[in-house]
């Protein structure tokens, strides 16, 4: 830490030591996705279940094909969730199709391809060993095998394997609901007709953006007016059903900035971290649900979430508390250094020829949203930086897929 700042990491760690993954719950299979596995997920039975067909063609016994080229009986036909009725003699075949059970007495199957069926026999041609073309009961997994260990991350491929041992619910940590709590005297919705000195709140949307990103459901509440009683009421509120509470603004070291000034049931530590933008923080608990409060600068208020919260929304949800994943980046033009802070610069990158490129955008001020709307990513320039120069290698971490090509910006 230097001259009173907490370094981002430090910080991080402080909000970590806080939170604890949600309670577990059960959810119905397909609102699974994307949620973490509270329990050992073992295979209640065979999988396959039973044997069956993976070919459209003949099922007959091996060693009736030794003497190929051979003439078999056709009995009858085996579709998938229609088994043959009866047993396989000597002699004799059943047409099946792929994915039917195999009947009682096959233990080959001859693919139509490779065989003549004529009315009601069918012509073979060449031997087939036993289990030719059958996947054998148990074969993918056999019943107590561990399938899902705990801590699992519920993708398509996890919840296919939980549906096919017949579970229609999984116990999960749930979903996190997020508060959001924009505040000040001269915010008002998008929409809304803006009076002297009024602006839009454009935070709770790219917030609710971000949220939804990571699996956790956004509550964007009214915009509270800078008044002691009701930031207090409307924090209590919040605190009713939210898992993490986000306000947004009054936190740094105005005579208005009453978010840091909240005291009485609220325990709130107002914090100044080395970081550009988004110097001014704070944490605390409402009713025992932790609350984080970002700076009202829109640019500093996204940084602050992308650095400090994100690993607090996975790590509710049990999932790894991790930041947003950075590749090396080329730079085209420099960026100013500032040291002691890590800086977090709005950037557009794109592959060429191999590399990618990333070019610094920088407005004016801290907050720019012409930076914010051409980015489609931020470059990551540590407090500690010595070099920041076009053509230095840096790291960036992509909000959008990077595009092969630059796009140029829209005329102005």
């Amino acid at each position: 830490m230097s001259e009173n700042l907490w370094t981002p990491a430090v910080v991080r760690r402080l909000l970590l030591d806080h939170v604890q993954p949600l309670p577990p719950r059960p959810a119905p299979l397909p609102q699974a996705s994307g949620l973490v596995l509270a329990e050992d997920l073992g295979a209640t039975a065979d999988l396959p279940r039973f044997a069956s067909s993976a070919m459209d063609g003949f099922a007959l016994r091996a060693a009736d094909t030794a003497a190929a080229p051979v003439r078999l009986q056709v009995l009858g036909r085996a579709l998938a969730g229609r088994p043959f009725p009866g047993e396989i003699a000597p002699g004799v075949a059943v047409a099946i199709a792929t994915g039917a059970a195999m009947p009682i007495g096959a233990d080959a199957v001859v693919p139509v391809e490779m065989a003549e069926f004529d009315g009601d026999m069918v012509a073979i041609h060449r031997a087939v060993e036993p289990g030719r073309h059958v996947r054998a009961a148990g074969e993918d997994l056999l019943a107590g095998t561990l399938v899902l260990p705990a801590g699992t991350i519920l993708g398509p491929g996890q919840l296919a394997a939980a549906a096919a041992m017949g579970r229609g619910q999984l116990i999960v940590h749930p979903r996190p609901i997020v508060s959001v709590v924009p505040t000040g005297d001269e915010v008002r919705p998008p929409g809304a007709a803006l009076g002297p000195g009024q602006v839009h709140d454009a935070v709770s949307a790219p917030l609710s953006a971000l949220l939804a990103e990571l699996g956790a459901i956004a509550d964007v509440r009214p915009v509270t007016p800078d008044d002691q009683a009701a930031l207090a009421e409307a924090v209590h509120a919040a605190s009713g059903t939210a898992d993490l509470i986000l306000t947004i603004g009054g936190i740094s070291v105005g005579e208005r900035d009453l978010v840091r000034q909240l005291g009485g049931t609220i325990d709130l530590m107002p914090i100044q971290v080395a970081l550009r933008p988004g110097r001014p923080f704070a944490f605390g608990r409402v009713a025992g649900v932790p609350l984080c409060g970002l700076p009202g600068n829109p640019a500093a208020a996204l940084a602050s979430f992308e650095e400090l919260v994100r690993p607090v929304v996975l790590a509710l949800q049990g999932k790894p508390p991790s930041l947003r994943p950075s590749l090396q980046a080329t730079l085209t033009a420099p960026i100013k250094l500032r040291p002691g802070r890590l800086q977090l610069v709005h950037c557009r990158i794109w592959w060429e020829s191999g590399r990618l490129r990333a070019q610094p955008l920088v407005g004016r001020g801290t907050s720019s949203f012409s930076a914010m709307a051409a980015g489609n990513a931020l470059a990551v320039i540590p407090a500690d930086a010595t070099d920041a120069s076009a053509g230095a290698e840096v790291a960036v971490r992509p909000l959008t897929e990077p595009p092969a090509v630059k796009a140029d910006p829209p005329p102005a």
